[in-house]
């Protein structure tokens, strides 16, 4: 359960509870209580803002995402708040690949052509490749971009303060 997988001084995001999506917040868990219904109450280090909860209004609540991860990729930071850096998968046909559970902080260059936060360019067929559980925050240019790749399955990613689309696929992208 979320006890085993969250923990103490980790960050989270709280989605917005209105149509603004300058209404989300972060916050820092300070600890987390587990209850007899397989919930988790968490305490967080500081207060936030009133949100909605789904109780409340069915489809319309907020949603609380673990942004930490133990693996962090970060782009440098830069006097220019257009670049960071990215991470490119190029022409790995026929080779699963696997990027699971990573946080990518302050990637992508959005004047750069193909300089994206993470990006599969045309690796071709990759049957087996897994691109899920990250965490893309602070992006200057788009999140996960797929071009001329097909058969990588893409799932259960969490991503916000992005510049762009946060989901691309390419034109020559298939499946």
């Amino acid at each position: 359960g979320i006890t085993t997988r969250w923990s103490p001084n980790a960050e989270v995001h709280i989605t917005s509870s209105t149509l603004s999506n300058r209404d989300s917040q972060n916050a820092i868990i300070e600890s987390i209580v587990a209850q007899a219904d397989g919930s988790a109450t968490l305490k967080l280090q500081t207060g936030i803002d009133a949100v909605i909860s789904e109780q409340e209004e069915p489809g319309q609540g907020v949603e609380v995402v673990l942004v930490s991860r133990n693996i962090v990729v970060e782009g440098e930071a830069s006097d220019n708040p257009q670049l960071g850096g990215y991470l490119q998968v190029f022409h790995t046909p026929g080779v699963a690949q696997t990027i699971e559970g990573v946080e990518f902080v302050n990637m992508g260059q959005e004047q750069g052509k193909n300089r994206f936060a993470l990006q599969f360019l045309y690796t071709g067929d990759v049957p087996g490749t897994s691109i899920s559980r990250n965490s893309i925050h602070h992006s200057n240019h788009r999140c996960i971009v797929i071009e001329g790749t097909s058969n990588a399955t893409i799932s259960s990613n969490v991503a916000y303060e992005t510049a762009g689309h946060c989901y691309w696929f390419g034109h020559e992208s298939i499946d």
